[in-house]
């Protein structure tokens, strides 16, 4: 008869094995999805009237197409933000909770959508409060 310790062991080795294979797998793989059925624009989710909390970075842009390049460089950047009060200006925001239809000002926002799988079940994790 085996050795209970040596089972829950291989068990505990087995379930540790087949955790970091599927962290491993989640890395490789990446999903395009935008919520609601939002406008996906190059890899980018378009939501009008909805904005970001919180300034990833001072800086704001005239040009989209330099904010998304910008964004993609900082970490800390999770989407997006055209400010009319600000001359449509970009904005970088950290977000992550995106308050849609809920603008204020007509803000429209963009969140990258071209993500691994890693960092959906990341961020997932994140925004789940227990």
């Amino acid at each position: 008869l085996p050795n209970f310790s040596q089972l829950v062991f291989d068990f505990s080795l087995k379930m540790t094995h087949l955790a970091i294979t599927l962290l491993l797998t989640a890395c490789l793989y990446a999903v395009i999805v935008c919520e609601n059925g939002t406008e996906e624009v190059d890899e980018w989710c378009v939501y009008a009237d909805s904005y970001l909390y919180t300034y990833a970075s001072r800086t704001s842009y005239k040009n989209l197409d330099n904010a998304k390049v910008a964004c993609l460089a900082n970490y800390k950047c999770n989407g997006i933000t055209q400010e009319p009060r600000r001359n449509n200006r970009y904005t970088l925001r950290k977000g992550p909770t995106l308050h849609e239809g809920k603008s204020p000002s007509g803000e429209t926002s963009l969140d990258f959508v071209l993500r691994t799988l890693f960092e959906v079940l990341i961020k997932t994790f994140q925004n789940l409060s227990i």
